[in-house]
């Protein structure tokens, strides 16, 4: 009883310690994650069946990670593994490798990722930029620091866990956070194609960053839109041809209401002359049979012409895909190029906070248009 009582209050604050370092902590302490049902009050009591963890300091931030055991002594086993690794790395020395797996840094293996990918080429058979490469480098750099900060120097240490508070860490907007989140994916299938490591921790949906929805399409003002057209020839790595059509496609959504799906795959018969000056743009067809048109300006038309192919059955594309996955595929293209010409834009709200901006917004711009003109609900909800 005595012996039980004395594991139970059993303290590692001096358990694993070393010389301290820029880069080594002087100890690693194994605390409890306490359950509710647990009578042990303070964290540094190990000897209950709880979830461990792991804690440290190192450059005055404290660091937790879990131990991945219940069991104390197996956690010491850790906490000195850990501790040994830390040391290796600082002496430029190797531990021991679990079986399968290479002891190999993170830091020293961005380079030969970084040779592999500077070789490669994409799909339109250009090489990848000095600008792409620099810019992997950066991030990845970034991603060392953080996992260094947590313990993590060599590949094997890395875990999902891990990864996920680091993405969930990162800052700036979801698209560009979720490239950041998709480089480093990369990187990892890189390690693990060369063998250094047996799983990717960062190819997991835990990882994934996801967009926000708290930011749902809304309408845009006449400086905003302005601001969004402005920014098109700002839109970097497509050619003009595609510029050209962006802006056709925006101006087509923007007085039509259309969503970037029909808007993409309009056809040109859709468009006729109606009286001196105006078109009548088909939309499609309403339950009791009856054709819904948009009224569109003259030279709202011929801006739309002008950046759509010159002959063809369809303005934007050369055929329509003939599958559903097809046409799935080619509206989330033109829907990511709507949400970089909104990141290139970076339009404000009237508070000064980012405006969100999607394709859609396109369409709640001429609904707005629509009901400030005066026009009926039953009238727009038709047109829509």
């Amino acid at each position: 009883m005595k012996e039980e009582l004395g594991r139970q209050e059993k303290n590692t604050e001096t358990e694993i310690t070393t010389p301290v370092t820029a880069t080594v902590p002087k100890s690693i302490l194994v605390h409890s994650r306490h359950r509710s049902t647990c009578r042990l009050g303070s964290a540094a009591k190990v000897g209950c069946s709880c979830p461990k963890q792991l804690v440290w300091s190192l450059g005055s931030v404290l660091h937790r990670v879990k131990a991945g055991t219940c069991d104390y002594q197996e956690a010491e086993k850790r906490a000195a593994e850990m501790l040994a690794r830390f040391v290796a790395q600082s002496k430029g020395e190797q531990v021991a490798a679990p079986a399968g797996e290479t002891i190999r840094s993170i830091e020293n293996s961005v380079p030969e990722y970084l040779k592999a990918i500077a070789k490669r080429t994409s799909r339109r058979g250009k090489k990848v930029t000095d600008k792409h490469i620099a810019k992997l480098r950066f991030e990845l750099g970034a991603f060392v620091t953080y996992m260094a900060a947590r313990g993590r120097i060599n590949l094997i240490d890395v875990r999902v866990e891990d990864c996920t508070v680091w993405s969930g860490d990162l800052t700036g907007k979801q698209s560009t956070n979720s490239k950041k989140v998709d480089r480093v994916a990369g990187f990892f299938k890189f390690v693990v194609a060369m063998g250094w490591i047996s799983r990717n921790p960062v190819q997991n949906d835990y990882v994934r960053i996801t967009a926000p929805k708290t930011n749902p399409p809304k309408a845009m003002d006449a400086g905003q839109l302005d601001s969004l057209f402005a920014a098109i020839p700002n839109v970097k790595r497509i050619s003009d041809d595609d510029r050209r059509k962006m802006t056709a496609v925006a101006l087509l959504m923007r007085w039509s209401g259309l969503a970037i799906r029909d808007a993409v795959t309009i056809e040109r018969a859709a468009f006729q002359k109606n009286g001196e000056g105006f078109w009548k743009l088909f939309l499609h067809r309403a339950k009791t049979g009856h054709e819904v048109a948009a009224t569109l300006q003259g030279d709202i038309v011929e801006q739309i012409f002008a950046g759509a192919n010159p002959t063809g059955k369809y303005l934007f594309i050369d055929a329509l895909p003939t599958n559903e996955k097809s046409m799935y595929r080619l509206a989330g293209d033109w829907s990511r190029l709507f949400t970089k010409l909104g990141e290139v834009a970076d339009i404000k709200n009237a508070d000064g906070s980012d405006f969100h901006f999607g394709s859609h917004c396109l369409r709640h711009s001429f609904a707005a248009f629509c009901f400030n003109a005066g026009m009926p609900t039953e009238d727009v909800a038709m047109l829509l």
